[in-house]
């Protein structure tokens, strides 16, 4: 029968991670990132070449620079690459930069507002505080 087994946190990561000291510091870091990801984000949704008329020409243009490194004796792409990039990537290359412009900003407004960071830190504690041990006779 195997029971439970509870294996204490290491000091270091508890401070790091579950200590009321370092909160604001996780939260000045929070807000940072979130501010990069919407700025840029934002940027790239006012930018033609993300999201205008041309959008799609530069991924285009680095699949198709793809595509001709999948061939000769020691191809840079493998094949299979090569095929994902034929069939799946250069026929929605218009789309992608949308795709992209606007992930990054919804990434920038998650962080900024925090939404997730409730249930992503009771993830975290939740797996660490249990761990089942499926040896057999423990």
């Amino acid at each position: 029968m195997s029971e439970l087994q509870h294996y204490p946190e290491p000091g270091v990561s508890r401070f790091l991670f579950a200590s009321r000291v370092m909160a604001p510091v996780w939260t000045v870091v929070r807000l940072y990132l979130g501010y990069q990801w919407l700025s840029a984000g934002w940027e790239k949704l006012h930018d033609p070449a993300w999201v205008g008329a041309g959008a799609g020409s530069g991924v285009s243009g680095f699949l198709r620079g793809a595509l001709g490194k999948v061939d000769g004796e020691h191809p840079a792409v493998q094949a299979w690459l090569g095929c994902i990039f034929r069939h799946a990537f250069l026929p929605s290359a218009p789309a992608q930069p949308c795709l992209v412009a606007i992930g990054e900003t919804l990434v920038g407004v998650a962080l900024v507002l925090g939404p997730l960071t409730g249930p992503a830190t009771d993830g975290l504690h939740t797996g660490r505080r249990v761990t089942g041990s499926t040896r057999a006779g423990d």
